[in-house]
């Protein structure tokens, strides 16, 4: 059978194929989650939360259909260095707690279409984590609670502008760069209020004049900014 002739089959009987694989996996890991070398925790959700990776390891992660859900996909993991996801599929899942306590040093979200429903915990105490690359789009983000806490490492982040509409915080990112600022305050939606944006005090004043911030945060009378 042809490559394209296996791909055909799959497609068409995707339900089975991902059937087989969940019994599978289930069946050498004895039944015991814990022990699987994966395991989804709904159907067509991603999670190797806690596993052992070789040290330096390179993770990709590229899926044909967007993900149900890929809560905590990586946290508390250990070895990995560089994290690449891709989905060509757009729509909309939860980042929540992917790279927490995750060692990771870049992650690519380049080619990730699906949209965040939230990014609370995504890179908690990710202390290693440096680079990201892709915008966020947070205009379907519902919860973003302590996202960045203890990314103590964290330079760059982009997010695609005007669609942050939820408080933030990002005061232990004290690395970060003049681009990852500005696009952070273009990033803030002008039509909401009673929202708060927290920036390290120590990022702002490396990266900006007092002239320079002024004129940047102008644009956004109605959020609430706060150095510390």
């Amino acid at each position: 059978m042809s490559i394209a002739e296996k791909l055909t089959t799959i497609a068409e009987n995707e339900q089975k194929v991902y059937d087989k694989g969940f019994a599978d996996g289930q069946s050498q890991g004895g039944g015991d989650v814990t022990k699987n070398p994966m395991y989804y925790m709904s159907v067509k959700g991603f999670q190797w939360q806690g596993k052992v990776f070789p040290e330096g390891f390179e993770f990709v992660l590229n899926v044909l259909n967007k993900p149900d859900d890929m809560n905590a996909m990586l946290m508390r993991t250990t070895g990995i260095k560089n994290v690449t996801l891709v989905c060509e599929e757009e729509g909309t899942v939860s980042y929540a707690q992917t790279l927490r306590e995750c060692p990771v040093e870049t992650l690519d979200i380049t080619n990730f279409k699906p949209k965040p429903t939230s990014i609370s915990y995504f890179a908690y105490i990710a202390r290693k984590l440096i680079s990201i690359y892709g915008a966020f789009d947070l205009s379907q983000c519902t919860t973003a609670v302590s996202s960045f806490a203890a990314a103590n490492a964290l330079e760059d982040v982009e997010f695609v502008p005007n669609t942050i509409k939820l408080s933030m915080g990002f005061t232990d990112c004290e690395h970060l760069t003049k681009a990852s600022l500005t696009s952070i305050i273009n990033g803030l939606n002008t039509d909401v209020t009673e929202q708060t944006l927290t920036l390290s005090s120590t990022a702002k004043t490396n990266a900006f004049t007092d002239e320079e911030w002024a004129t940047l945060i102008e644009a956004k009378p109605n959020w609430t900014i706060s150095l510390m």
